[in-house]
């Protein structure tokens, strides 16, 4: 193990001594209580570079181990460049190629008026033969729109070659995979150059950068053209990988998705080592709805997307090839009257029903989610063509398998987020689920054994098996933990030996990143509040103020996962406390349904008093000085926190939140349609007290300085949802400060923050580094009484020095 890593395992440890004490409810006794000593901290100048360094895309983001087990392959950023490194598996200190795949510039949206460029990113990596690697990457390229001659941007490019680096060519792009269309006006006859993505792809070519090109030969130049043919409209489509292809050990399967609205899709298997291109189907799924597919990327189940289908929303599944026929999944179970459910609306979004997650690759066989009968989803199965269920489930007592996705489907048109497969075998092999931290339950014995081995020899930190070749014998692993951004490591079964051989993010100085712990503690009212805290390590005073972070909506849970916001505050010397609603997701009905009494910002605001008071029991916490935060509707929370308890915050902080959300849901739903505000609406405050608006109208109440950030849209139109939400929040921030309230801020959010770009994000950061230390210190000095000093007396001048 790398020093590196024995630093996170030390530190690890004694996290868990003092999660597992904070977990059991346990008070430590006076000697046991836990000392911090002050430490010199960072200049604004080091911190403002440090939250760059955070916020930094990793510098490995994917990897891929070979089907025998002979060769790794993995992604890796240098100087704004994405190269594929190919290593020895029992020596993965041993480079066996280099080859540079992306850079930044052709990342970017060639149209956009971002500052600063989009990361090159690796979106998928997967050895079709043991020498043969495939390859995604977020690649730009400019394209006419559906029908409305507007230049856009679509992204993807599938790139396939050798181990050895050798016969690199492109398998896909959107280009390749046209749909032909009705050409209208706006299209006919148009010619037009590809633009600046062209021209910066012409700049940076080179021998060994990969490009697309229509002959999968030649870079790609200022000279090509996207031509629209009169008589026809051709539609790009961009393509993504769906996985390895069942029947064709050396193609995988891509499926070529429409831009814009445009429910319809292709699915395409491509042969890695040539390049040929098969369609296999075009599917063309009814509009304003959510598809399931199979996984041959065949649509099988939808349902409605919008409010123009009145609830309950069925899952419906399709008998035949095209969606021709339809039947109600609620019909289908013949023998077994206990499973259905299939529905959702507002009335049981956060209670009783059943899940669709996705197909076996015997597409008979569906895997579900369900809670009937029990306080926390199951994993189980149903065959869809006999209706019988099959003898299949995977359980757990006290967490949710799964938790809902307010979009659709928990596992995505796949599934793949959610369900793992053995791709040697196409069998059924686990689910990833969050208990106390997120791990996979698998239901093959020996992958059970590695991943327990794996998470005893990695402790504390989130253990996910990425891979594994075709005896069994060799695993590919990605750890991390909330100080850590994590690491890729190969395991071998038969030796016992687990080896790091890339870091995600190395240049984080491991003296830089705090410490988290995960808390739980019982409330009055007999239910309980969990959540993390992160320890800075770097503390200015001997008692840490504090800064509360609401999750983006109720019912989201926190994750153990390293976030460089987090980490970013830390370092600005407070402690930061994330606390799970009693709505969040993963602990079952009986714990969601305790929310459901009272104002929802009530019980939140409760609850993080609680974590309050009992997290200063065990560390030296500086309870004067506390700041509340969110994004999204948990800035509204963080608002209305600071509004019921000002004796207990100094000041709150709102990022892009709907601080009027009774106008922001009415203006979705007016506006888009969208059915999910309306679903998760029962998550949120009662209609009645969103009606009411007391943050909003009682504005004059706050006499504490608050901090917005609001974005305006990328369009600013007054019309427009982002618009409204941004001339809402000045509006409060308005009233504040009618209100006398010094030091209340209101900042626009600028494109490329909400596109996530680091440098973006860093600023913002520094913005919140400037309104803290404003608000939480008092910088103010006592000079005491004004005496006047004669410069002609000795004792005077003697006095003043």
């Amino acid at each position: 193990m790398s020093e590196r890593g024995k630093h996170i395992s030390k530190m690890m440890a004694r996290i868990l001594i003092l999660g597992t004490l904070l977990s059991a409810g346990r008070t430590l006794a006076g000697g046991d209580s836990v000392n911090v000593s002050p430490v010199p901290v960072l200049s604004v100048d080091q911190n403002k570079q440090h939250y760059t360094k955070l916020f930094q895309p990793p510098e490995a983001n994917a990897a891929s181990l070979s089907p025998d087990g002979h060769l790794i392959a993995y992604a890796k950023r240098e100087q704004g460049r994405l190269y594929v490194y190919v290593v020895n598996a029992d020596k993965p200190e041993q480079a066996v190629v280099k080859k540079e795949i992306l850079i930044d510039q052709d990342a970017t949206d060639g149209m956009d008026d971002a500052r600063e460029y989009t990361p090159a990113e690796m979106l998928w990596m997967g050895w079709v033969t043991p020498s043969r690697l495939v390859m995604e990457v977020n690649r730009k390229f400019l394209a006419l729109g559906d029908g409305d001659g507007q230049w856009g941007s679509l992204t993807g490019m599938i790139i396939a070659m050798d181990s050895n680096g050798d016969n690199a060519i492109s398998l896909a792009t959107p280009r390749d995979l046209q749909k032909i269309g009705f050409e209208g006006v706006a299209e006919r006859g148009v010619r037009a150059r590809t633009g600046k993505a062209s021209a910066r792809a012409e700049s940076a070519s080179g021998a060994d950068l990969v490009y697309n090109s229509d002959d999968a030969s030649a870079p790609l130049s200022a000279e090509d053209e996207t031509v629209v043919p009169t008589g026809d409209a051709r539609f790009w489509r961009s393509p993504s990988v769906i996985g390895f292809c069942p029947d064709d050990a050396e193609s995988i399967l891509v499926r070529a998705n429409a831009q814009g609205k445009s429910n319809y899709y292709g699915v395409y298997k491509i042969n890695a080592l040539t390049g040929k291109r098969t369609l296999v189907s075009e599917q063309e799924p009814a509009p304003l709805c959510r598809v399931l597919s199979d996984r041959l990327g065949n649509a099988r189940i939808y349902m409605p997307r919008t409010t123009d289908a009145t609830f309950p929303h069925r899952y419906l599944y399709a008998k035949t090839k095209g969606f021709m026929r339809w039947q109600n999944l609620d019909n289908m179970p013949k023998t077994d009257a206990s499973v259905g459910g299939f529905s959702v609306s507002p009335d049981n979004y956060f209670g009783t029903r059943s899940i669709p997650l996705g197909f076996d690759y015997n597409s008979t066989i569906l895997y579900y989610a369900s809670n009937i009968g029990r306080d926390a989803y199951g994993i189980y199965a149903l065959n869809v063509e006999s209706g019988e269920p099959v003898k299949f489930a995977v359980e757990n007592a006290k967490f949710d398998m799964i938790t809902p996705d307010v979009g659709g489907f928990p596992g995505g048109r796949e599934g793949s987020s959610v369900l793992v497969f053995d791709r040697h075998t196409l069998e059924f092999s686990g689910i990833h689920f969050t208990d106390a931290k997120r791990t996979t339950r698998w239901v093959n014995p020996v992958l059970q054994s590695v991943q327990a081995s794996l998470e005893a020899a990695l402790p504390g930190r989130i253990v996910t098996v990425l891979e594994w070749n075709s005896e069994g014998s060799k695993y590919l692993v990605k750890a991390s933990a909330p100080s850590d951004p994590g690491a890729y490591y190969i395991y071998n079964r038969i030796t016992k030996e687990l080896n790091e051989f890339v870091q995600k993010s190395p240049w984080l100085n491991n003296e830089l990143l705090h410490e988290a712990i995960d808390f739980g503690f019982p409330t009055a009212d007999k239910s309980h509040v969990t959540g993390i805290i992160t320890i800075p390590s770097q503390i200015r005073s001997k008692k840490i103020p504090v800064v509360v972070v609401c999750p983006d909506y109720p019912w989201d849970r926190v994750q153990l996962d390293f976030s460089p916001e987090t980490q970013a505050i830390a370092t600005m010397g407070f402690a930061v406390i994330e606390v799970n609603s009693r709505s969040a997701w993963g602990y079952g009905i009986k714990r969601r349904e305790s929310a459901s009494v009272g104002e929802r910002s009530e019980l939140q605001a409760l609850d993080i008093l609680t974590a309050l008071d009992k997290l200063a029991q065990y560390l030296p916490l500086d309870l004067q000085h506390v700041a509340v935060m969110g994004h999204n509707y948990g800035g509204y929370t963080a608002m209305r926190v600071l509004q019921l308890h000002q004796d207990r915050f100094r000041c709150a902080i709102a990022v892009n939140a709907p601080l009027d959300p009774n106008q922001w849901l009415n203006d979705i739903m007016l506006n888009s349609g969208d059915a999910a505000p309306l679903l998760t609406r029962k998550g949120l405050d009662t209609d009645a007290e969103l009606r009411a608006a007391p943050l909003m109208k009682a504005a004059s109440n706050i006499k504490k300085p608050v901090c917005v950030f609001n974005y305006r849209g990328r369009v600013e139109a007054e019309d427009s949802l982002a618009m409204r939400m941004y001339a809402a929040g000045e509006r409060f921030v308005e009233s504040v400060r009618i209100n006398g309230v010094s030091g209340a801020a209101f900042h626009s959010l600028e494109n490329d923050y909400m596109r996530g770009l680091p440098l973006a994000k860093a600023g913002v950061c520094g913005e919140i580094e400037g309104f803290l230390n404003a608000t939480m210190y008092n910088f103010n000095v006592n000079m005491g009484p004004i005496k006047m000093i004669d410069s002609n007396s000795n004792a005077d001048r003697a006095s003043a020095h």
